[in-house]
């Protein structure tokens, strides 16, 4: 007897997990991260607008608004007691702001990938309708928007905190130290330094490794 055979029926394509469905497992992944980045900044910024409420009452209150010029006798005066008062604690800000990026950087981008890598769960996503570059890109992306959102919340509330400390010529605003901290520059420092934490955790493979060379890198 013979039959008669048709072509074999092709075996259904597979539809890509949808970007939001991506975008939610990422959320999930990274919340609690997330929540302790937002905490910390805000906390941060919390500091920066009680203190720099005090320091504007303080230049009402010392008139040092209306000191013109500020080198005569009684606004010398005044200006330094202000300065006393508040410029080692605005240097102390600027401080722990200068380690942010990278410590942010380096805690959440260096474990983002080499987490995955090291312990092999990758392998179970790119099986699942999700394509490496998707993984990849769903994961950065999301972590990427909110660190330069929240970075850039925080140069500007610096950049109000500061001004006093520009008015009084203590500080320049292309000073090294206050330069990378305002305007749209303490965001795109955030943003390199959680780029080169991925980078390192993707080549390393390994999570304590990559983090140390991550820091070690932007120390450089």
């Amino acid at each position: 007897m013979t039959a008669v055979t048709g072509p074999a029926a092709s075996a259904p394509a597979i539809r890509p997990v949808p970007w939001r469905k991506l975008a939610w497992v990422g959320w999930r992944q990274h919340r609690f991260a997330l929540a302790g980045a937002a905490v910390l900044l805000g906390g941060i910024c919390l500091w920066m607008l009680v203190t720099g409420l005090q320091m504007r009452s303080a230049l009402n209150s010392f008139g040092l608004n209306s000191c013109t010029p500020l080198t005569t006798t009684s606004c010398t005066t005044q200006e330094t007691v202000f300065i006393n008062d508040y410029y080692s604690g605005a240097q102390v800000v600027v401080g722990v702001l200068t380690v942010i990026p990278i410590l942010l950087g380096a805690l959440l981008g260096g474990p983002m990938v080499a987490r995955e890598l090291e312990t092999g769960t990758f392998q179970l996503a790119w099986t699942q309708g999700c394509g490496r570059t998707r993984w990849l890109v769903a994961r950065v992306a999301l972590l990427a928007v909110a660190l330069a959102a929240g970075a850039a919340a925080v140069s500007a509330v610096f950049s109000w905190y500061y001004q006093p400390m520009l008015q009084l010529g203590q500080d320049s605003p292309l000073a090294p130290q206050v330069f990378d901290l305002r305007g749209v520059d303490f965001a795109a420092w955030t943003l390199a330094a959680f780029t080169v934490s991925v980078c390192a955790g993707a080549l390393i493979r390994r999570m304590i490794p990559s983090i140390v060379a991550s820091i070690a890198t932007w120390s450089g």
